[in-house]
């Protein structure tokens, strides 16, 4: 990914399948953090031709970091819904981003709580390979991810559009 050479295997995939499966890949780590974890589709089934392992990678990445910055909200909620298009959301209710950080927090190394605490660990690189992977995994899907932060939590979505014209073009 970090080279810039990315190859879509795209095929037909059930994305609420797809979301439920890594939700209970994090199962166990969200209950080691003491995390409650709910997922709302407005779908049962939700076919879509994308690359279902790099797809899986990026929401991967959203609930490893949902994981890591949410434990003190106890809960991560995940939402599937429809808004011009195919909204994923993950929010978390722990640590809140502050607005000046928001445009930040996708910068390589960039952490909002500078202290490298051993709580939460890590280098500050999560949430740039989360971008990474929306510049170059979603965005070659036609979507993109974006972040607010407040009181009522701190959202993460991918945005994917019904069709695109890279879907039947060749990578």
């Amino acid at each position: 990914l970090m080279s810039g050479e990315i190859t879509l295997h795209r095929k037909q995939v059930d994305f609420v399948k797809l979301i439920e499966q890594m939700v209970e890949e994090f199962y166990p780590l969200m209950e080691d953090n003491e995390l409650h974890c709910s997922f709302d589709s407005a779908w049962k089934s939700l076919e879509l031709v994308v690359d279902p392992d790099l797809m899986a990678r990026a929401v991967q990445n959203l609930l490893s970091n949902a994981i890591k910055y949410g434990k003190d909200g106890k809960q991560i909620r995940i939402c599937l819904q429809e808004r011009d298009g195919i909204v994923l959301s993950v929010t978390n209710y722990g640590l809140i981003i502050p607005e000046e950080s928001l445009d930040m927090i996708f910068e390589r190394f960039y952490r909002v709580d500078k202290s490298h605490s051993r709580a939460t660990g890590g280098t500050g690189l999560g949430l740039s390979i989360v971008k990474h992977i929306a510049r170059e995994i979603i965005v070659l899907h036609g979507g993109s991810i974006t972040a607010q932060s407040s009181m009522q939590g701190t959202i993460f979505e991918i945005f994917l559009p019904w069709q695109n014209e890279t879907e039947d073009a060749e990578f």
